[in-house]
């Protein structure tokens, strides 16, 4: 039998029997894992019904991206990470508190465990261990938990994506690395190939396309054979909630808090539909002194800028669902954003770009990535000259 259909069996035996406890499985890997031991996974069931299941490998960005496809305003309150496995109880925390519904809370726990699934499929399991729960947990919120038929379902959907898989010949290609150019084309005329810069996985790319998994790595073989692009590990993202001030509100849940300071800190924007590039900022902003608004989804997240009203604006050229152009002409046609100082980020600095630009309203230009010293001398300038009008 096959890694999947092993796992299917056991899985659905352990549904069948009403089990309430921790499955540990090994798996043999070299991928080093920020939040579990190397080589390990872990699935939780509540009385036959499934919890959670978790591989610590890239966790955090798996977490991300089924909060971003099917309740991307979620904004955890009063979130701890103590009590495992910690994404279920944020979830249901957030059901608690009405700030999703138990359809969207059901649909991120079907897409983490799909592709665990896929992730254990592409792995050997070497053994597994089963650790009943001594009591009942009474925080399980039982309108959750997936049942048998919902388990049975996921199993299909991944036994069809991993035979899609091997019939394309994936055999080396592990949907957690990242593409990236090698050399970048002069011209980038369609959406996978501006996604292609490194910080986003395929699965990531597939997300944010709308596409499957296999339809686009179908369209990336192409360039991977030819030595266009390349195939990367990347690291998992760093956990958003350890960073909350308690007393944060959720209108104000995208802005970063800062230590209290004399006087009011500068806040910065960052419209980027990456949120590496995100954290890179935030790395750099923070501890200088100034607060950040990471804006992911402009065309939602407008209002969050109309509101905080940023003292300046990092915004990216190329995104899934705006262009970077258009915004920054909007934002010229808002009396309150007339004369913010807006930095365009962008990896393709052209003459060509640059022109396009600056007749679109942009104050000035960043290559990305962004570093450290060009980012705190580039909001020095701007904010000097702003607080000067």
């Amino acid at each position: 039998m096959s890694t999947l259909s092993k796992l299917a069996q056991n899985i659905l035996l352990l549904s069948q029997k009403r089990a309430t406890g921790e499955w540990l499985l090994f798996f043999s890997d070299t991928l080093q894992s920020d939040t579990l031991p190397e080589g390990q996974c872990r699935v939780y069931f509540y009385h036959g019904h499934l919890l959670y299941a978790t591989v610590g490998f890239h966790r955090w960005r798996r977490w991300q991206r089924a909060l971003r496809q099917h309740c991307p305003d979620f904004v955890p309150q009063g979130a701890s990470l103590d009590n495992e496995p910690w994404e279920y109880h944020l979830l249901n925390l957030g059901v608690t508190q009405k700030q999703l519904s138990v359809t969207q809370a059901k649909a991120v726990i079907r897409t983490t465990t799909q592709e665990v699934l896929f992730f254990l499929a592409s792995h050997s399991v070497t053994s597994s261990r089963w650790s009943p729960a001594k009591k009942s947990n009474s925080e399980i919120f039982l309108s959750l938990p997936l049942s048998s038929a919902d388990i049975e379902q996921i199993i299909k959907k991944v036994e069809q994506l991993w035979q899609q898989w091997q019939n394309a010949g994936f055999v080396n290609i592990l949907p957690e690395q990242a593409p990236v150019w090698k050399q970048p084309p002069q011209e980038q005329n369609w959406s996978l190939e501006k996604l292609l810069n490194g910080d986003n996985t395929i699965w990531d790319i597939a997300h944010q396309l709308k596409r499957s998994l296999t339809t686009v790595t179908l369209s990336l073989l192409p360039l991977i054979r030819r030595d266009a692009v390349e195939l990367k590990e990347v690291s998992d993202f760093s956990s958003p909630f350890l960073k909350k001030s308690p007393a944060s509100s959720k209108a104000s849940s995208n802005v970063e808090k800062l230590q209290p300071a004399s006087g009011k800190q500068p806040l910065i924007a960052c419209i980027d539909d990456s949120p590496v590039v995100g954290q890179t900022l935030e790395k750099i902003l923070i501890p200088a002194g100034y607060r950040l608004l990471k804006i992911t989804e402009p065309l939602r997240q407008m209002s969050d800028l109309v509101k905080h009203k940023p003292d300046l604006i990092f915004l990216d050229l190329l995104m899934p669902d705006a262009s970077g152009h258009s915004i920054c002409t909007f934002l010229r046609k808002t009396p309150m954003f007339q004369n913010t100082p807006i930095i365009i980020l962008t990896s393709r600095d052209s003459i060509v770009n640059r022109g396009q630009a600056k007749l679109t309203g942009a104050s000035d230009f960043l290559s990305k990535p962004p570093e450290r010293e060009k980012v705190l001398q580039i909001i020095h300038k701007h904010l000097s000259i702003s607080q000067k009008l």
